[in-house]
């Protein structure tokens, strides 16, 4: 079972990308300021030496999730420089 913040932020992201495919879209997605204070809430207090190991699972799910957000951003702003080039020549 997977931990509710975790849950949180698939959903979020699924359901993000249901509701559009444009390049721009995906590099705009954000978290839900809640989602986000909760991982910074977590990381706060795994400097301090204060997680449960529940918690520890948690925050690695997190930021490993981030981590995809991070990468689906980067190749959505890839794929959107290609498009503007394509665009390009074509007026050209």
């Amino acid at each position: 079972m997977q931990s509710p913040i975790v849950t949180a932020i698939l959903e979020e992201f699924l359901e993000y990308l249901a509701t559009c495919a444009d390049p721009n879209m995906v590099i705009g997605f954000e978290l839900a300021p809640h989602t986000k204070a909760h991982t910074a809430q977590l990381l706060a207090r795994d400097e301090h030496g204060e997680l449960t190991e529940a918690e520890k699972i948690e925050l690695d799910q997190a930021l490993y999730l981030e981590g995809m957000l991070s990468l689906m951003r980067v190749k959505a702003m890839a794929r959107h420089a290609h498009q503007l080039n394509v665009a390009s020549r074509r007026a050209g």
